[in-house]
């Protein structure tokens, strides 16, 4: 990854001097050292004035018994869109 587009600061709270890229994933490592990802440190949606989380959404879609894996990703909604 090269940077961020215009916007200087996000690219040196994410790139490190030594060229990793922090992706704000949260992950956590068992015993055997496979390495789970679990959450995302810095991710919202916002619709209709209400901040979503997709972690949120994703566990409240995980207890439907016909739902074994989810991820939920915000998109932007295209222009001139209407309820």
């Amino acid at each position: 990854m090269a940077g961020y587009y215009n916007d200087p600061e996000l690219n040196v709270e994410t790139l490190t001097a030594d060229g990793w890229v922090r992706t704000r994933d949260l992950a956590r490592a068992d015993e055997r050292g496979y390495l789970y990802l679990v959450d995302r440190a810095s991710d919202m949606i916002i619709t209709d004035g209400y901040n979503v989380y997709p972690r949120e959404v994703e566990d409240v879609l995980l207890e439907h018994p016909t739902v074994a894996e989810c991820a939920v990703v915000g998109a932007p909604t295209p222009r001139g869109w209407r309820r």
